[in-house]
């Protein structure tokens, strides 16, 4: 869909342009991070699955999602009630009970 918008756009070619047109070693430096932080983020979580649940990496994905949108309210000083900070809050709060039953579980399990 990305790619269709910017050819319907003229984007694709302005992007190209810049490509072949000698672009500076800080753009191709942002595209080899860019790459290496995907192939580590991709190794990092078949490392992570092999080593927990499918529900302790939802419960992580989950509470990352959470923690940015916390982050996002104070560094963008955006507008929220208290419904989204209750919500911010109320996730919080059972990834952190989660976080503790497992605990619970491996200590049960250990004895």
């Amino acid at each position: 869909m990305f790619i269709l918008s910017s050819v319907i756009n003229g984007s694709i070619y302005d992007a190209y342009q810049y490509i072949i047109s000698g672009s500076s070693f800080s753009f191709w430096s942002l595209v080899l991070l860019s790459g290496f932080t995907g192939i580590g983020v991709t190794v990092t979580t078949y490392l992570f699955l092999s080593m927990s649940t499918p529900t302790s990496f939802a419960v992580i994905g989950v509470l990352k999602k959470i923690s940015q949108t916390f982050l996002g309210y104070i560094f963008w000083k955006s507008v929220s009630g208290w419904q989204n900070i209750a919500s911010v809050i109320v996730g919080l709060c059972g990834g952190i009970m989660y976080g503790f039953s497992q605990k619970a579980k491996q200590t049960n399990e250990a004895k």
